[in-house]
């Protein structure tokens, strides 16, 4: 005998077609202004790149009949605006609910934990594919300039939209298993790396259409075209399944379960080594600043062992190069510039995702009231709350200097060099944490306000440089070097001019010309640095200034009486689980 919802059974199924979660939910993506500042930067970047695909050469002329090259790159840039933009939609459709316990509340309603998949699934579906026809456009331009057939045409019209299903429907699987809205974001691109491994990827089909006879590609395709879409509904049908038993797993840091393990075996190693420490942490409670000490003991990437972990795995590859590079003897690798950029974009996801989440975490764990209780300034709070963030930065600044030391020593002891690209590290990492916590302090969700971080981050690099581009192939501008003044804002830019400054100004010669060259460089590249510090002194003392007004408190100093209704933050559509309104709709 098996037991079942009682409300359930006096419903017919065709009743569960309305999708009133659906309805709710594109009515609710319809009222927020961050749904049409996504669709502005998906169509920004699209038309963007698009126009350097389309513009041809430098003069602007595109010859007819290449049309065929346009239309492949403007495609494969739809699957991979696809692939960055929609998981980060969709991969906290599930676990938003469950971070704010009201997913409890949500399957005691009379929809059904199928019905709660698929409208899930339709809701963050559907805004992107009215993102893909943004994009047709562009495609009708590449098929004007000839080349490309009306049969690929539509095929490959298809098979973006093939993709954006399997992507969505990965996602909210991911989000139905994972416990928090990071899991599901990673799980959700492990598991789509493992589809492409075996060759369940959309991206494979239309190299295959574009390979030779259309014909005979389109019979090769319907096979894969099949399995795409099996695994897509196999990814619903286990979300549906697993819906009620995921529902109500803790979530867990798994990154702080790693650095636990391995105290474990410590430990036990310990007892063949005597009991050796090398860093101990204690256990005293503060005597002052009890929120820095929470967040220098109780997180992981604020704790001085896990820190020194941390450093321990950046050193031991700088030193593994350096000691490649050295024996090798040779000036002219850049291997450590290779190695310093991969820190750079390590570094900057580490901050992003501990500076940001600062504030954010405390209000998805519902723990800021309790912390805002406390007899301290908002300014002492953020203060306090970023210790953990200020002992990241100094262990990312020792793998800088160890970098920036080695690159000194091999290029012949250019104080110069050192000392700028020293002030550089120091000024963009405080500037990425400033940043990232001012956008933490405005967003309500970890997960969005690590992807705004991210996403803007990416923003200020890469905007300078395709304006270079854009505005490049303009020749009054060119000839004016207006866009290589524009590029040279640009962080990447700086860092870039840096290396090869500090590299080839002692390979090429020692000779007075080069030298005062070099350092009238110097002086531009501090120059912009000032300016970035001037961008991180504002960031900082706008939130210092306005702390109590981003952290939604009341200023001591502050008699006039509030509003709750108005205030930032109440009654909001993001404050109000689909659960809970739901249920208020049905008393």
């Amino acid at each position: 005998m098996t037991s079942s919802h009682p409300i359930t059974e006096r419903i017919p199924w065709w009743r569960h077609l309305s999708f009133p979660l659906l309805v709710k939910e594109l009515t609710e993506q319809a009222n927020r202004r961050r749904t049409y500042v996504v669709r502005f930067l998906y169509a920004a970047v699209l038309f963007a790149l698009g126009v350097l695909a389309i513009s041809g050469d430098a003069s602007g002329n595109v010859r007819l009949g290449a049309g065929q090259e346009i239309f492949h790159n403007l495609v494969q840039l739809q699957f991979w605006l696809i692939l960055i933009f929609l998981p980060a939609t969709a991969s906290g459709a599930l676990t938003i609910e469950k971070e704010r316990d009201t997913l409890s509340l949500l399957l005691i309603t009379t929809i059904p934990p199928w019905s709660i998949v698929l409208q899930k699934f339709l809701s963050r579906l559907l805004p992107m594919l009215s993102f893909l026809l943004l994009g047709f456009p562009l495609l009708a331009v590449a098929y004007s300039y000839g080349g490309v057939g009306t049969t690929e045409l539509l095929a490959a019209i298809g098979l973006l939209m093939l993709f954006a299903v399997q992507v969505a429907a990965v996602a909210v699987f991911c989000s139905v298993f994972s416990r928090t809205t990071g899991e599901a974001f990673i799980s959700t691109y492990l598991v789509l790396a493992g589809m492409a491994a075996f060759d369940i990827w959309p991206m494979t089909q239309f190299a295959t259409l574009s390979s030779g006879a259309i014909g005979i590609a389109l019979a090769r395709a319907r096979i894969r075209i099949l399995m795409t879409l099996g695994a897509s509904a196999i990814c619903l049908l286990l979300g549906s399944l697993l819906l009620e038993r995921r529902a109500f797993l803790p979530p867990r840091n798994l990154l702080l379960q790693l650095f636990r393990r391995l105290d474990r075996f410590y430990e036990g190693m310990n007892q063949v080594t005597g009991g050796i420490v090398l860093v101990n942490d204690g256990n005293e409670l503060p005597e002052e600043k009890p929120i820095a000490w929470r967040e220098t003991s109780k997180k992981s990437l604020g704790t001085v062992r896990y820190l020194f972990r941390v450093l321990t795995v950046l050193e031991v590859s700088i030193l593994c190069v350096a000691a490649w590079v050295n024996l090798n003897t040779v000036s002219q690798r850049n291997e450590m510039s290779q190695l310093l950029f991969i820190l750079w974009v390590v570094s900057a996801t580490m901050l992003c995702v501990h500076a940001s989440g600062v504030i954010a975490s405390e209000r998805s764990h519902q723990t800021l009231d309790p912390l805002l209780t406390t007899p301290l300034t908002g300014a002492d709070i953020l203060l306090q709350k970023l210790a953990g963030v200020r002992r990241l930065i100094f262990v990312l600044l020792i793998s800088f200097a160890s970098i920036y030391g080695f690159q000194t020593w091999f290029q012949g002891f250019d104080f110069g060099y050192a000392l700028v690209s020293f002030a550089s590290a120091v000024i963009f990492l405080w500037l990425i944490a400033w940043g990232a916590l001012w956008i933490g302090l405005r967003l309500n969700s970890p997960m969005k306000a690590v992807l705004t971080s991210m996403i803007a981050v990416v923003l200020v690099c890469a905007v300078p440089l395709v304006l270079e581009s854009l505005l490049g192939r303009i020749s009054v501008l060119d000839e004016l070097s207006i866009p290589q003044i524009i590029s040279n804002v640009s962080p990447v830019r700086i860092i870039q001019g840096i290396e090869a400054e500090g590299r080839f100004r002692f390979i090429r010669d020692n000779r007075l010309f080069f030298v005062n060259r070099g350092y009238i460089t110097y002086l531009v590249l501090s120059g912009l640095l000032l300016i970035y510090g001037l961008l991180l002194w504002l960031i900082r003392s706008n939130c210092l200034k306005n702390a109590d007004v981003l952290l939604q408190r009341i200023p001591e100093d502050s008699n006039a009486p509030i509003n709750p209704m108005t205030a930032k933050g109440a009654a909001t559509s993001d404050h109000i689980s689909d659960a809970e309104q739901l249920a208020s709709a049905s008393v």
